[in-house]
């Protein structure tokens, strides 16, 4: 998708404020607009109204006198948003909940470290005899702290053991779940905290646990245990292999990916440490090395169960990428999508950026296949691109269509040149550092 119809896009939901929701339609509206913003505060202006930034002796990017006059017709907001404190203060009173609550971020603002700093200098400032408070810096008025009072402000920073359950209580489900914050506090920390202390303390004869710490003794006592067991909180710390095994199967997506968080627990960590293991005894063709007769017997079976679910395998996410492109094509009559875009939960545009880049940088292998650092483009999935005419160099359409009119086009044209001349080359014997010298001029 061109930058013209991201405009026309922007103009379908921009409000008179100039504000605008994150995502409209797929394309991610909140970090296109701060690239070009990017663009117009840091590039350089031409004479003829564009504006165009340089990345290794060319152009990268680029903003058109007519797109900057288009974005200005819609009052788009060219500075890094900077907010007064009445600003931020209009912001919250718009969004806070009636339980005191509200929003990380509301309109592009973020909201959370600006009140997480009022409640520090209330709560640990010096208090005046105006009224006012200061605590290093930062001051805090009698007026700001009666505006903050009228939409019922939550001042507290840290709540009582019984303060903390009774929250717990309210939010806990049946299944022992619970979000990580509730009413603007954090009671997946304070959980934490209750399970180190029934795991790694020392019980009493009375039933109350007690662990040691560096900054001294911590409490928690049987009456607490028994609350907490009445509402099925969880004790455990850890899950077994085989219980984060279960929650991989259940959500597991179809390109091999998981979320980052599952039912309370960070899949996507453990997953990370499980391909590590699988890594060293597993090569890409999926046969077990030599090292694999230093596992035990539990081990084995760990990897085999990782096996046959198929979620390390070097091609599952490559064409399940690839499907997804060509549908986005045939949903687009055959454009490809911006670097920003995103679609069926896929951030195609990344994902075809990172392929250029394996292309115009790799290092040919005997049998065809491309290696830039730790990835690789195979012959395979080379002709599979070129079989949809994927646009391998950007800059393609100056070339053909012939619309070179300055110096920063020439170079952009020239750097295309350079990248035919090394395809063109393929088929001939080429010492590896004289590649890599083509690849340097590149």
């Amino acid at each position: 998708m061109e930058k013209n119809k991201v405009i026309k896009l922007l103009e379908e939901c921009i409000k008179e404020d100039g504000t605008f929701p994150d995502e409209y339609k797929g394309i991610r509206l909140k970090i296109w607009a701060k690239n070009q913003r990017n663009i117009y505060n840091n590039g350089i202006h031409l004479g003829n109204g564009d504006i165009v930034v340089f990345k290794k002796g060319q152009v990268s990017h680029r903003l058109t006198k007519l797109q900057i006059k288009k974005l200005n017709d819609l009052n788009f907001n060219w500075g890094y948003q900077t907010h007064t404190w009445d600003e931020k203060f209009m912001l919250l009173k718009e969004c806070i909940r009636e339980d005191g609550t509200f929003p990380n971020e509301y309109k592009g603002v973020n909201l959370r470290s600006w009140i997480n700093n009022q409640r520090s200098t209330y709560n640990n400032g010096k208090h005046l005899e105006n009224g006012n408070i200061i605590y290093n810096t930062n001051i805090l008025t009698k007026l700001r702290i009666e505006k903050l009072d009228s939409i019922g402000f939550i001042w507290k920073e840290r709540l009582t053991w019984d303060e903390s359950y009774a929250l717990l209580k309210e939010c806990i489900k049946e299944d022992g779940s619970f979000p990580d914050e509730y009413k603007g506090f954090n009671l997946k920390d304070w959980a934490i905290n209750q399970r180190i202390m029934y795991n790694r303390g020392k019980i009493q004869e009375n039933g109350d646990i007690i662990y040691k710490t560096k900054k001294g003794n911590r409490f928690l006592l049987k009456d607490q245990i028994d609350r907490l067991n009445e509402i099925n909180f969880v004790w455990k710390e850890r899950l077994t292999w085989n219980e984060n095994y279960t929650l991989l199967k259940e959500c597991i997506r179809n390109d091999g990916s998981v979320p980052k968080v599952y039912k309370d627990v960070n899949i996507s960590r453990w997953l990370t440490t499980q391909k590590k293991v699988y890594s060293i005894y597993i090569n890409d063709n999926g046969e077990y090395n030599e090292s694999i007769e230093k596992l035990t017997t539990k081990s084995k079976s760990q990897l085999e169960k990782l096996k046959r679910l198929g979620i390390f395998e070097v091609d599952r996410k490559w064409n399940y990428k690839f499907n997804v492109l060509l549908d986005y094509l045939k949903e687009n009559n055959g454009e490809f999508p911006l670097s920003t875009e995103i679609y069926k939960d896929v951030k195609i545009g990344v994902w075809i950026n990172h392929l250029r880049k394996i292309y115009q940088n790799g290092i040919r292998q005997e049998n065809g296949t491309l290696i830039h650092q730790s990835y690789k483009l195979t012959k395979e999935q080379i002709e599979k691109l070129d079989s949809i005419n994927f646009t391998w160099y950007v800059n393609d359409s100056l070339f053909k269509n012939k619309t070179v009119k300055d110096k920063e086009q020439m170079q952009c044209v020239r750097r295309f040149l350079l990248y035919k001349m090394r395809d063109y080359l393929n088929g001939t014997e080429i010492s590896e550092d004289l590649n890599k010298e083509l690849i340097l001029k590149l």
